[in-house]
């Protein structure tokens, strides 16, 4: 049961994300949303077979394509197995970049801040948990707002986050309570 409401919850903030992006998702209607994957439609006249290129070329982020009748329109985030909000975030700002980079008109941060953003008792609020950020060796709380704008800054300067964080950001550590 647990594995399944992770699998919902991260589900959700994507929703939340797609739905601040101004996007769509290739389901109509709510009964039809995967808790495993969502697929994005970017507006026309944008290539998702490109961005997912670029996604992966530019920022090593994997994202799915759309196949046989959405193949060109949609693109894929999945939100299933060994996941947790901070990959799903993750996810979500490299995403941001891409779309930005490709001239879809997205604003910067207005995905990850949705999902981040969203009232706790809210199934889509990924910014649940207590995290903190570890500088020169002190752990440091950070509070859900303080990770949206870090998120928000991320995703407006083009960092890709990754193995090595800037020293001025120091190593995210998330704290499951």
């Amino acid at each position: 049961d647990n594995v399944f409401a992770r699998h919902h919850h991260l589900a959700e903030g994507v929703r939340q994300a797609v739905a601040a992006w101004g996007l769509r998702l290739c389901a109509k209607e709510a009964k039809w949303h995967s808790d495993t994957v969502s697929a994005i439609l970017l507006p026309e006249g944008f290539d998702s077979a490109a961005l997912v290129r670029h996604a992966y070329t530019s920022y090593n982020l994997s994202l799915g394509m759309g196949l046989n009748k959405v193949a060109g329109k949609v693109f894929r985030i999945g939100h299933l197995g060994d996941l947790n909000e901070l990959m799903c975030l993750s996810a979500i700002a490299g995403s941001e970049m891409v779309m930005l980079d490709m001239g879809v008109p997205v604003e910067a941060g207005s995905g990850v801040g949705a999902a981040i953003g969203a009232p706790a008792e809210a199934d889509g609020a990924l910014g649940h948990h207590h995290l903190a950020v570890l500088v020169e060796g002190h752990r440091l709380p950070l509070g859900v707002v303080g990770l949206a704008q870090l998120a928000v800054e991320v995703a407006r300067a083009h960092v890709a986050v990754g193995d090595h964080h800037d020293a001025a950001i120091g190593q995210l550590l998330l704290a499951q309570h």
